[in-house]
């Protein structure tokens, strides 16, 4: 099996381990599991939640993974708490903590999987979830379409890319009903509300790592006047008018 293949069966692998649908998920595990009390973590779950906590405070709380107990918690303040002692890693979630990795957790992977082909001696890298990608390429740049959320088959720009990730988020495929209302998928963690309307219907944002991108295009997407990092770009189509514009 080539080195590809090997990335993919690594992918599969990360997706088990922090895939809350999955009953014996080292996520569900720490979710279904005792709380208030120090639990041990992988390596690979303690980096997602150290990083998933500077997000959220980098995003002024409107990013969170503390779906389900977040309503109980104060806006910013987390309902975990992370301790790494000589390479022995552990978390205390609270009692109304249940963790979802459903904003961060497709760019965190695509990180990971770019990381272990590079590291394997990869030159050219590509890398794609679903609307999450990160790519490297020494010689001609890949050519990354943006699609048109509203016209299949189109794109509302191309991006060449020899070094980057680029991360798009949408409200046009995905919806949650509650009490007969439609309501986008996004969760405004400040609120504690799903969003009825966005000023956005798609971001993509592009930077050095896609988990970063995938927080900030759906935060944006939320309309955060989140300024991106350097190095970090965007792009919005409006869902009023259908306009692509810079971010």
């Amino acid at each position: 099996r080539g080195l590809a293949g090997k990335g993919m069966v690594y992918m599969s692998a990360l997706v088990d381990r922090i895939n809350r649908f999955n009953p014996t998920s080292e996520l569900s595990g720490l979710n279904n599991g005792a709380k208030n009390e120090w639990r041990s973590v992988s390596k690979l779950m303690y980096d997602l939640l150290e990083k998933s906590s500077r997000l959220k405070a980098k995003t002024n709380g409107l990013f969170s993974i503390e779906f389900e107990g977040v309503s109980k918690l104060p806006n910013g303040a987390h309902g975990y708490e992370l301790n790494n002692e000589n390479g022995q890693y552990s978390v205390k979630l609270n009692k109304d903590t249940f963790l979802n990795f459903g904003g961060i957790g497709k760019g965190f992977i695509v990180d990971k999987v770019y990381d272990f082909l590079n590291e394997r001696g990869a030159k050219n890298i590509l890398v794609n979830a679903g609307g999450d990608l990160r790519a490297r390429s020494i010689e001609a740049p890949w050519k990354v379409g943006i699609m048109n959320p509203y016209q299949k088959g189109h794109c509302v720009a191309c991006l060449k890319i020899r070094n980057s990730a680029v991360v798009s988020s949408g409200i046009t495929a995905r919806n949650v009903m509650k009490k007969g209302e439609k309501y986008t998928h996004f969760f405004n963690a400040n609120s504690k509300q799903y969003m009825v309307k966005t000023p956005y219907s798609q971001v993509t944002v592009q930077g050095d790592l896609a988990a970063e991108a995938e927080v900030y295009a759906k935060c944006l997407l939320m309309g955060s006047n989140l300024t991106l990092s350097y190095g970090f770009k965007g792009l919005g189509v409006r869902e009023n008018t259908r306009k692509v514009c810079r971010l």
